[in-house]
């Protein structure tokens, strides 16, 4: 609404501008930094109300989803790695508790805990060291 562009061309701005230096995505695009920014602006506003109506469907296992849900999370990943990552994390902790098996579950928390600490989500990589008598209880190292 009000704005010259396309939303392909404000998503492909977006997606530049995360990407490669944004002289350099503002020359590519032929246009100034400034409307850059905006198309920024159009496409966060567009994508965070889809994002906070996903909570109930992030939170859900995926075996659980409906058409819709699924439609949602396949959504978020086309459109926030970030937020991908962190339900994927919460996945693999969610199935590793399942285990009936100890060295299963052993097995999977360790993956679990390196791949948190490995993780750029700030979140993540602090819970091994909220969580580090449990993994004392459970002997993960």
């Amino acid at each position: 609404p009000g704005s010259r562009f396309t939303k392909d061309f404000d998503m492909t701005a977006t997606f530049l501008a995360m990407n490669i230096d944004k002289k350099v995505a503002a020359e590519y695009l032929r246009c100034d930094w400034h409307s850059i920014m905006s198309c920024i602006s159009r496409v966060r506003e567009e994508l965070e109300p889809d994002i906070k109506t996903s909570t109930y469907t992030l939170c859900k296992a995926p075996e659980h989803l409906t058409p819709n849900q699924a439609a949602r999370l396949e959504m978020i990943a086309n459109t926030n790695q970030r937020l991908l990552r962190g339900d994927k994390l919460k996945e693999q902790l969610r199935l590793a508790l399942k285990y009936t098996d100890l060295e299963e579950a052993k097995a999977e928390l360790r993956s679990f805990f390196w791949r948190t600490t490995h993780s750029r989500i700030q979140v993540f990589k602090e819970l091994p060291i909220k969580l580090g008598d449990m993994r004392s209880i459970f002997s993960i190292q």
